[in-house]
């Protein structure tokens, strides 16, 4: 089966222990018809997220499957993902559907219209519902810190909804291989933003699920993200 080559969009979907949810989020992906490359990262799941992963990689010739081994962390992924994409653009696509996939046009489309590099899906230039007072008002603390650090303002630095110009993230220079991406990713594109990179943010929806649900991040979490972000901007991380 041969895979296309030249998509306009290459989307990773990091998964680690989402068999419950892949198939719809893989679905409803592949409905948008954007002729778009799905990139679906394993990361060493003891569940059935793989297997349902290769199932669709095998009936899709737009669905690719990389499989970890063991647990490496989102930041792995998505740099395996970006590694082998072939897209203009590059999005990611989390596989709990917090995120709505149906999203991802309207996104595309502002990038293309907008000539931009960057652009994050903002849940909070809308109303959205919260499961999580502290995650809530964690995350506006924590985009309002990248946003001091870097002098381009931010409201969701922790978006999982991002989409870049695939030339320009990888000019970035990741390397972060567990959830540290995130910061990374937030002062780098801010700060390029600063130099003159075409950044941009735009309201979209957001599902939050509970930890009973399977939710990974923890408030822990929140606490490096003040860190890591310090630390980005000074280069005190390579």
């Amino acid at each position: 089966m041969q895979r296309p080559q030249s998509p306009l969009l290459s989307i990773v979907v990091p998964a680690l222990n989402e068999c419950g949810t892949l198939a719809g989020v893989l679905d409803a992906l592949l409905a948008l018809r954007l002729g778009a490359e799905i990139i679906v990262i394993d990361d060493g799941s003891s569940d059935d997220t793989g297997v349902v992963a290769e199932r669709y990689s095998k009936r899709y010739a737009s669905v690719t499957c990389i499989r970890h081994a063991s647990r490496q962390g989102k930041g792995a992924g998505i740099l395996d993902a970006l590694a082998v994409a072939h897209g203009r653009y590059f999005a990611v696509q989390d596989a709990d559907l917090e995120y709505d996939p149906a999203d991802i046009p309207a996104c595309l489309q502002h990038m293309r219209t907008e000539s931009l590099d960057a652009l994050y899906g903002s849940r909070f230039m809308k109303d959205n519902p919260t499961a999580y007072p502290l995650f809530y008002w964690g995350n506006k603390a924590v985009s309002a810190w990248v946003s001091v650090l870097t002098g381009v303002k931010i409201t969701d630095a922790y978006t999982g909804r991002k989409l870049y110009r695939t030339a320009f993230m990888r000019g970035l220079a990741l390397s972060q291989k567990d959830f540290a991406i995130e910061a990374e990713m937030a002062v780098k594109t801010a700060l390029a933003a600063r130099h003159g990179a075409k950044f941009a943010e735009t309201p979209i929806g957001y599902k939050p699920r509970k930890i009973s649900d399977g939710k990974k991040i923890r408030p822990q979490d929140g606490l490096s993200a003040f860190w890591l972000s310090l630390a980005y901007r000074f280069n005190w991380i390579k």
